[in-house]
Parts: structure tokens; sequence; C-alpha cells
């Protein structure tokens, strides 16, 4: 299996995860307190997703970038595919369900942030 094949079964996987994050604790996503709480846990937790993803992906973690961008088109696509056309995986239409769906998004942008940063600084 090539790496690239491998960085799009991570993405689906990792996109999947945070979606089912949402569908079954959408209270997380109230735009107050515990929102705030997730999206700060998020940020050390996309931290270590990259090292996950350089291991189960097979490269190392200055080689992480490409398959990153890789995982991370994959997810984002899915992401709004699923808002748009799916909404009732996220748990209906709903404030919270807005808010999960820009939380994938936010993981998105650290992911890549620390996928570059790796990179830069190894």
């Amino acid at each position: 299996m090539t790496t690239e094949i491998r960085a799009i079964i991570f993405g689906v996987a990792f996109w999947f995860v945070a979606a089912m994050v949402v569908h079954l604790l959408p209270a997380l996503f109230d735009g107050g307190l515990k929102q705030a709480l997730l999206f700060a846990v998020s940020i050390p937790f996309c931290w270590v997703s990259v090292r996950v993803a350089a291991f189960v992906i097979g490269v190392t973690v200055q080689e992480v970038l490409i398959p990153a961008v890789i995982g991370t088109i994959v997810a984002t696509f899915l992401d709004g595919v699923a808002m748009t056309w799916f909404s009732g995986l996220y748990h209906g239409i709903s404030a919270e369900t807005q808010f999960g769906a820009a939380w994938i998004l936010y993981g998105v942008g650290w992911i890549l942030l620390f996928a570059l940063l790796v990179r830069k600084l190894a």
C-alpha cells in the first residue's frame, strides 16, 4: 500500500472519529466554556496525532507534511460533504453541529501547522 493511500485512509479515519464526537457529544459544542475547553484540549491532541500519523503511515515526522496534507484534504472534503448532504451524521442541523464541523476544520489547521513545524524544526 502506498504512502498516499495510507494517508487517505488516515484522513478518513481522523474525520470519522471527529464526526462521531460531534454526533455523540453535541453538548460539547455549546458555544461556551465546554467548547472552549474542547478547542484548547484539541491542540495537544493534534500534535500527538501528527506523530501517530507519521508512525501509522510509515514516514518519519520530518516527512509527514505531504501525507498530512493529503489526509486533511480528505477530511476537509468529507466534512463539507457531510455537513451539506448528510447532516444527520453530525446529529442534524443545529448550532452545535455547525460548531462541531468548525472544530474539525480547526483540527485540520493545527495538524497542518504541526506537520509543517516538525519539518522546519528537524
